[in-house]
C-alpha cells in the first residue's frame, strides 16, 4: 500500500524503517470515494487515489514519513554508438499528452511498446521493471514510435527459464535495447530517493 500511494518503485531500496509485521502481515481495505467525486483521466485519477491513500495510511496506521538521498545503484540510459533506432513522431496536439510506455518483461521475454512516448517516459517503465532508478541521459526530447518483443533463447537442455526477473532476463532487456532500439543500459550508483517510515502502527478498528 506504501508503494502504491507514494509512488516507491523499488521497496527493498527505497522504503527504509519498515517493522517487519508490516512487511508480513496482510489486510484487507474496502473504501470508496467521496460523493461527487469527479470523473477524471487515468493519470489524474491515480494521482487523487494516491493522495487518499496517504490519508487513509495517516489515519489508520499512523504512519509517519520522510525522504532522504542516499547513493545507490541506478541504471543510465543512454544511445549506444550505432546511434538510436527509433521512429520519431510528430508532438502530441493538446489535448493529446505523451504516450506511456507500455513493458511487460520476465526472464521468458518481453514487449516494450510506446506510442508518441519520450526517453524520459521509456525510463520511467524500467524502473518500474528493473526494480531500480533509470536516469535518462539520451539528451533526446523528441516523440517516438517503438513496439520490440523478445524471447529467451532455449537452453541446451531445453529446461524452461526461471519465473520472475532475475540476471537472464535484466541481460535481455539491455541486449534488446541496444540492438533494437539503439540504447544501452549502464551500471553505476548515484543518488535515490528514499522514504524513511518515522512511525507505523497496527490498523485502528473500524
Amino acid at each position: 500500500m506504501i508503494c502504491l500511494a507514494y509512488s516507491v518503485d523499488n521497496p527493498s531500496v527505497q522504503l527504509v524503517g519498515l517493522p517487519k509485521w508490516a512487511k508480513e502481515q496482510s489486510f484487507a481495505i474496502a473504501a470508496k470515494p467521496a460523493e461527487g467525486f469527479p470523473l477524471l483521466p487515468p493519470a489524474e485519477n491515480l494521482e487523487q487515489v494516491r493522495l487518499m491513500m496517504r490519508g487513509m495510511l495517516e489515519d489508520r496506521f499512523r504512519l509517519k514519513m520522510h525522504t532522504e538521498t542516499h547513493q545507490g545503484p541506478i541504471l543510465k540510459l543512454g544511445v549506444a554508438k550505432g546511434g538510436l533506432k527509433v521512429k520519431e513522431v510528430e508532438r502530441p496536439v493538446p489535448p493529446a499528452k505523451e504516450g506511456p510506455v507500455g513493458a511487460a518483461v520476465g526472464n521468458d521475454g518481453g514487449r516494450i511498446v510506446g506510442n508518441k512516448s519520450t526517453m524520459a517516459g521509456l525510463a520511467r517503465a524500467l524502473t518500474i521493471f528493473l526494480k531500480r532508478p533509470v536516469v535518462d541521459e539520451t539528451g533526446l526530447k523528441a516523440y517516438d514510435d517503438f513496439d520490440v518483443k523478445w524471447n529467451a533463447p532455449e537452453t541446451a537442455d531445453r529446461q524452461p527459464p526461471s519465473p520472475g526477473l532475475g540476471p537472464e532476463g535484466i541481460g535481455l532487456v539491455i541486449s534488446t535495447l541496444q540492438n533494437r532500439l539503439g540504447l544501452y543500459l549502464r551500471n553505476t550508483s548515484g543518488p535515490v530517493k528514499c522514504w524513511v517510515v518515522d512511525h507505523v502502527a497496527p490498523p485502528t478498528d473500524n
